[in-house]
């Protein structure tokens, strides 16, 4: 499965539950809800944390290795 994927499924996930918790909040709903919702939202949270910043980084891979190389190539310059 993709991580774009993951993520909206994620998203989607925590949008439910946000909304659900706050219903459930507004009606007084029973505590046993709350706290079973409560914890998918946090786990939904543990997903789409990593899974964005993954994400976020994937372009950003090849920016900081020609950065790295330009800097290798220098310091073997200067050395010889």
């Amino acid at each position: 499965m993709k991580e774009e994927n993951i993520l909206y499924i994620g998203v989607v996930l925590a949008l439910i539950s946000g909304t659900v918790v706050l219903i459930d909040v507004f009606l007084h709903g029973p505590l046993k809800m709350l706290v079973i919702l409560i914890f998918i939202f946090h786990t939904v949270i543990g997903i789409t944390g990593p899974t964005s910043f993954t994400l976020a980084m994937e372009s950003q891979g090849n920016i900081f290795l020609s950065t790295f190389q330009k800097n290798i190539v220098k310091v073997v310059i200067s050395i010889d």
